[in-house]
């Protein structure tokens, strides 16, 4: 190898000599003319640079392609998974006040104290209430505790108050130990004071409920030259609707997913405004269960028709199912079904 004898601000170039092993371990992997930077070496040179490891047993083996551990995507919590999780713990708790109260990551209480914290759940829970995909605890006395379970949170019911992934634990005396748990620690808890929850910004410019929009509102809500997708990806449109939903009910309608709002008839912005309420209601009766399963974890099952089935099958016409992205977001549609408008 040679290397210039000048000084480094000259932006000399390390030269290796045929075969010879590249600095910091590796050499390129094909022949190239090298033009030298330094004045002192004007001639090119054709290098056969090979890939070289130390301790290989060749200079020329090619080395073994490293890939990225493949990543298992997770839904977000919608509507249906956050009115199930509402139902469960106004079955557990409502009417009794925590009896222990146990914050086991200080990470997870975005709003208030720990102190703060306990005092509010040690007042018995007047209800629980849900708002799009936000669910909070109404308290005695005007508090109310925020649960965000982002992507992988859930409140569960437990006969210890440390299972796996617990951030929060609370003891009921007629249940027993409700936690809030969260593997992937992207999940919050805010304390609210009294008056606080009636200012609270997000639920102030959230939408109407897809079970109380009319058809006039929604299309008002909705800007004619804006996709249809993402006027109901906006909870200042309509509260609740996710990436999943969405993908779901365009199938049920037969709509194209980059549809625009000004694209579709009176017809079908009615169909739309009645298949919202009913699509809900029927995911929420089939994901009815002590604990919400998130699609791709243990114990998660995929229950939609479309959503996540690339290749699979459309169940309405044996079409393979593809995914396109519209908004920054996958959606899953039925080319066969779902042609584009102007097909």
């Amino acid at each position: 190898m040679e290397l210039c004898r000048r000084r480094r601000r000259s932006r000399c170039s390390i030269i290796s000599a045929p075969g010879r092993p590249g600095w910091c371990g590796w050499a390129i992997s094909a022949t190239r003319t090298h033009t030298p930077i330094c004045s002192s070496r004007t001639a090119q040179r054709s290098l056969s640079l090979s890939r070289w490891r130390r301790g290989w047993p060749s200079v020329t083996r090619t080395p073994p392609v490293v890939r990225a551990p493949r990543v298992r995507r997770r839904s977000m919590p919608e509507l249906a998974e956050v009115e199930v999780a509402r139902r469960n713990v106004a079955g557990w708790w409502e009417g009794e006040a925590a009896a222990e109260v146990r914050l086991l990551d200080a990470k997870v209480l975005k709003k208030g104290s720990a102190r703060e914290l306990e005092e509010a759940m040690l007042r018995p829970l007047v209800a629980m209430r849900r708002r799009g995909k936000y669910l909070w605890a109404e308290l005695e006395g005007g508090h109310a505790v925020m649960f965000h379970f982002r992507m992988t949170g859930k409140i569960t019911c437990e006969t210890t108050p440390q299972p796996r992934f617990a951030r929060l634990a609370w003891r009921v005396d007629k249940t027993g130990w409700l936690t809030f748990k969260d593997s992937r620690r992207l999940g919050h808890v805010e304390v609210l004071a009294p008056g606080e929850l009636e200012r609270y910004d997000a639920l102030l410019r959230m939408g109407k409920e897809p079970h109380d929009i009319t058809v006039d509102e929604l299309r008002e809500a909705a800007s004619d030259r804006r996709q249809l997708k993402s006027a109901l990806l906006d909870q200042g449109v309509v509260a609740g609707v996710g990436n999943i939903a969405i993908s779901e009910l365009f199938w049920r309608l037969q709509l194209p997913p980059e549809v625009r709002c000004g694209e579709l008839s009176q017809a079908q912005w009615e169909a739309l405004v009645e298949e919202m309420p009913r699509y809900f209601d029927e995911i929420i009766a089939r994901s009815m269960a002590d604990e919400i399963a998130y699609m791709n974890e243990a114990g998660g099952e995929n229950i939609f028709e479309v959503y996540g089935r690339k290749g699979e099958a459309c169940p309405r016409c044996e079409e393979a199912i593809e995914r396109v992205k519209v908004a920054g977001r996958s959606t899953y549609f039925c080319p066969a079904c779902q042609p584009p408008v102007n097909a």
